[in-house]
This record gives structure tokens, C-alpha cells and sequence, in this order.
């Protein structure tokens, strides 16, 4: 997935000026959330780093929502502003370079759905690239920051999803937990029978309640599963 461009059955992403390209377990997130959000009817939705505007897009295609998408980093947030704008959603969603820490100071939006694919890497070495650092590493922003700056955008019993590394799944539970938001659901992420997990996907609200679990694996025998495909069918060319 490092082409130039990715085409989806209703809108194409351009990432020649992206840091950090579109992959797959981007779009199970963006899906897997689409598809947990639907039916709550969301009518505002905040993307934080938004990168090429993935997941903006894949939320404005099953929802009515209106989008706000914020990037920190210039090149992104122009990419993903022209990839917003020639979709057929374009009206719907609004890119903001900035970092979300301002954003949320100048804001007097509350928001029904938050979404965020945030930095992986914490106390790692960074990236030569200044614009890959800004998007892979945690210089700018942290989980606790995070979680506090969500808290202070969501609607009550609205919705907060994240990916991340599957070794973080306990470290982010607990502080958003701090924060007042609290897991409703995970989903652990393999990309066969034959790996670990690598990546999972949470689901937070405001309201505490008993959080469920579920697994999804990515390919066996080579071949998407029909769970992914099911969950991509919407969006992929080829399914």
C-alpha cells in the first residue's frame, strides 16, 4: 500500500506528500469503527491526526455526520484537505492544520464520535523525517494529554476509538480510565492464525458499563477472512 494514490470504491486517497501512507490496518480501523457507529447515527465526528484523511473519509461514507479533521503536519493536512474536498463528502468535512491541543483551545464544538490512529511509538528512536517522527512518535502528544483533551470534546455517552499497538492495550485502559473514559469493547487484531496479536482497537465512553472482546484475524491461507472481508466489502475495489 506505499503507492501515490489508493483508490476505494467511492473516493481515492493521494499520499505522495503523506508521511505515513495508507495500510490495512488503517482501514480495518476506519471500517470496524464505521460499522460500530452507524446505527448510533453520530452527528458530529472529530478525526485527531488525520493524516491522509482516511478515516474521515470512511465515516462520512456510512454516516451524516459532519467531520472535523485535524493534522499537526502541514504537507499532510493539505493532501488530506484535497482528498476531502473531490470526494462526494466534501462539504462534510472540514481539515485543520493544527495540532489537536489548539484545536480543542479555539473549539466550541462537542462531539458524538472521536476517532484517532495516534503516534505508536513512545520512548523509541525517532525517524530522520521530521514528518514521519511527527507522525509515528509521541513528541506532540501523548496518551494521558489525549485522553484528557478527548474527554474535554466528547459529548456524554459519546464514543472515543483508537488503534494501537497490542502491547498497549492494558498502559491505555487504565489512563483513560483516569480520564473518565472507560473500554466498552476491544478488538484484537492478527494478521494470521500463525502471528500474535499486533494491533488492537478500543471503543471508550464516558459511562462505565462491561467492556467486550473480540478477536479479528486479517488473512489465512493467504486470503482475507471473511470477517475482514465482510468489514472491507464497503470499501476495497476487490470485494
Amino acid at each position: 500500500m506505499s503507492h501515490s494514490f489508493f483508490a476505494f470504491k467511492q473516493f481515492t486517497i493521494h499520499q505522495d506528500r503523506c508521511a505515513m501512507k495508507v495500510t490495512t490496518d488503517a482501514c480495518l480501523f476506519g471500517a470496524v469503527t464505521a460499522h460500530f457507529l452507524k446505527d448510533k447515527n453520530p452527528q458530529q465526528i472529530i478525526d485527531i491526526g488525520t493524516g491522509t484523511g482516511l478515516l474521515s473519509l470512511m465515516l462520512a461514507q456510512v454516516t451524516q455526520a459532519q467531520i472535523d479533521a485535524v493534522e499537526i503536519e502541514a504537507n499532510a493536512a493539505a493532501q488530506a484537505a484535497e482528498n476531502c474536498k473531490n470526494s462526494i463528502w466534501g462539504e462534510r468535512i472540514n481539515v485543520y492544520h493544527n495540532s489537536i491541543q489548539s484545536f480543542a483551545a479555539f473549539t466550541n464544538n462537542f462531539y458524538d464520535a472521536i476517532i484517532c490512529n495516534p503516534p505508536f511509538f513512545a520512548n523509541h528512536l525517532t525517524s530522520p523525517t521530521e514528518s514521519r517522527s511527527l507522525a509515528m512518535h509521541q513528541m506532540n502528544l501523548d496518551l494521558s494529554v489525549l485522553f484528557e483533551l478527548v474527554y474535554s470534546l466528547l459529548k456524554r455517552e459519546g464514543i472515543f476509538a483508537m488503534l494501537l499497538p497490542y502491547e498497549r492495550a492494558t498502559q491505555s485502559a487504565e489512563l483513560a480510565a483516569k480520564h473518565q473514559l472507560y473500554l466498552i469493547h476491544q478488538i484484537n487484531c492478527k494478521q494470521t492464525e500463525q502471528h500474535g496479536y499486533f494491533r488492537i482497537i478500543q471503543f471508550f465512553s464516558t459511562l462505565i458499563q462491561q467492556h467486550t472482546v473480540e478477536d479479528i484475524t486479517i488473512k489465512t491461507n493467504n486470503q482475507y477472512t471473511d470477517n475482514f472481508s465482510s468489514l472491507l466489502q464497503p470499501y476495497y475495489l476487490y470485494l
